[in-house]
């Protein structure tokens, strides 16, 4: 299992340390629960794959699709 952050790997290390706390390191091991960027997962494969979409509040596509 794995989660792909596109905000970087601050995200990435965020969204990890949450599930630590949440699961416990050793179900983290357990299940090979990797968190990181495209790069991390680059000739790796993953029955199951998670993508974290966020937008920074000052984005121009949060402004536009308030304005929309």
């Amino acid at each position: 299992m794995g989660v792909i952050s596109l905000q970087g790997d601050y995200q990435a290390g965020l969204i990890q340390r949450h599930l630590k706390d949440r699961l416990g390191e050793q179900e983290m091991l357990r299940r090979e629960i990797i968190c990181g960027d495209a790069y991390a997962f680059q000739g790796d494969e993953r029955d199951v794959m998670f993508m974290s979409m966020v937008a920074a509040p000052m984005n121009g596509l949060v402004r536009y699709q308030r304005d929309g």
